[in-house]
């Protein structure tokens, strides 16, 4: 992976280029990730201090080229991810996966999931290709399981 990528986990001074991120990507994307439209990203972000989760922000230089999203449900975690398009099959999916996937095991995680919807075949695909398991979860959902502390 590029060295000039660098992967932190999200702090307050982040935000501005976080809601710049989030505006900058293409509608498709948006509605993948969030699976449905979203347009207040200030709240959004907002709301990350108030969970108990963990949030990690890919930099390229000072630009943020990617988020991955986990919080708890229960003894598993729920996380999402999204790429830059013009940075997506460079590793930095998988880096995100790989340290989320470590941060959670030292929060006593004992899985780790996404929810994608079918129609979102890249994302399916990524699965594929880290080992996950992928499950049917209803006629629209898939529930994709990734391997804890060593997705690749």
């Amino acid at each position: 992976m590029d060295k000039n990528i660098k992967i932190v986990r999200y702090k307050r001074e982040f935000k501005e280029a976080v809601i710049k991120f989030f505006n900058s990507l293409a509608y498709e994307d948006l509605y993948n990730r969030f699976h449905g439209s979203i347009k207040d990203f200030d709240n959004y972000i907002e709301n990350w201090n108030k969970k108990r989760g963990i949030v990690l922000i890919a930099f390229y230089n000072s630009q943020v080229i990617g988020v991955c999203e986990a919080y708890p449900v229960n003894d598993e975690w729920e996380t999402a991810i999204i790429i830059a398009r013009d940075f997506r099959r460079h590793g930095i999916g998988r880096r995100l996966l790989e340290e989320i996937s470590n941060a959670i095991a030292k929060e006593g995680g004992k899985a780790i999931y996404g929810i994608i919807h079918r129609s979102n075949r890249g994302a399916i695909e990524f699965g594929r290709r880290v080992g996950c398991k992928i499950a049917d979860l209803d006629s629209q959902t898939v529930k994709v399981y990734f391997s804890l502390c060593n997705p690749i």
